[in-house]
């Protein structure tokens, strides 16, 4: 008797020694075995017996597995230190730009170069540089243009000339009408002058503004004077023109513009500045443009041997940044 009971404690403690949990397995003639199963594939069932040991049982033999859950432990609780205040770190101050980095914000710029060189009978170099940046916004618009030409044949430069100008527009909100004021320095070695300083005052009225077409008007008052010429006296003119710009698709866009300069001095003299070119982005290159143009200054009064129209078609490269 005393045998019995030591073996039923003995079972019982293994039993409890071999985990926390009973799993059971019902086989097909409906008897049960409890353990704990260490791996069931879709061949075989392995179960850990108190008694019986370690049991691999064929699947085909099996009909269920019940598994039951291990619960966890709850861990002990632990006092932990409390954490330090941590310091509040002050944030950096925000950048200020100054004046010249703000007033250079949101430019749009693009450089363009276009250069012919022949040799032969004749020997030909013609080279064309010109930059232009602009930048606007709600209140105001700035553009900048500057350019050189030089054309050379046989060693004699038959053309050698360079411009700038700088145009500032205050713009009005929902308003087609803008004030302008702009500047021009010229200088051209084959002119009836040297050089000639340039300035106007003027309204601008937006006519059609659209995605794909802009039309603006300009009329003002201004002056130039001419250096190197028979008459360096400043000349009072009046100012009237337009300019268009068209975008005829996602890669190609036209504009051109006209203004004349009526000499309020000597009436019906005037110079009349015109220009136009074509643009098409190149696919194969990002921000990449051929550019093709023609360019005209007719100046009304001008010096013996001076031709009156400064003719000029070119075409280039433009590259925007």
């Amino acid at each position: 008797m005393l045998k019995t009971w030591l073996a039923s404690a003995i079972l019982v403690l293994m039993f409890l020694s071999s985990g926390l949990r009973a799993d059971e397995i019902v086989l097909l003639n409906s008897d049960r075995l409890q353990g704990v199963v260490l791996e069931e594939t879709d061949k075989h069932v392995v179960l850990q017996h108190s008694v019986l040991g370690r049991l691999t049982l064929p699947r085909e033999k099996v009909q269920a597995v019940f598994k039951e859950q291990v619960k966890a432990v709850p861990a002990a609780e632990t006092v932990q230190a409390k954490p330090e205040p941590k310091k509040e770190i002050e944030p950096l101050p925000e950048r200020q730009d100054g004046p010249f980095i703000t007033f250079l914000a949101d430019w749009e710029s693009q450089f363009e170069a276009g250069a012919t060189v022949a040799t032969g009978n004749t020997e030909k170099a013609n080279i064309y540089l010109r930059f232009n940046t602009t930048t606007e916004n709600e209140k105001r618009a700035w553009d900048f243009d500057t350019a050189y030409y030089r054309d050379q044949t046989d060693g004699t430069v038959s053309t050698n000339k360079f411009t700038a100008g700088l145009k500032h527009e205050w713009l009005f909100k929902d308003s087609p009408w803008s004030i302008f004021a702009q500047g021009r320095f010229d200088y051209d070695e084959f002119q009836s002058w040297d050089k000639r300083l340039s300035g106007a005052l003027g309204a601008g009225y937006q006519w059609i503004k659209t995605d794909d077409l802009n039309v603006k008007f300009k009329l003002g008052a201004g002056a130039s004077k001419e250096y190197g010429s028979l008459d360096e006296d400043v000349v009072p003119e009046l100012l009237a023109g337009f300019d268009v710009k068209w975008q005829i698709s996602k890669n190609q866009k036209f504009k051109a513009g006209t203004t004349i300069y009526p000499d309020l001095s000597d009436i019906g003299e005037y110079r009349l500045v015109s220009d136009a070119a074509w643009v098409i982005d190149l696919n194969t290159v990002e921000k990449v443009s051929l550019k093709v143009g023609v360019e005209n200054e007719y100046q009304s009064k001008v010096d013996a041997g001076v031709k009156n129209n400064d003719f000029r078609l070119y075409s280039a490269l433009v590259f925007k940044f």
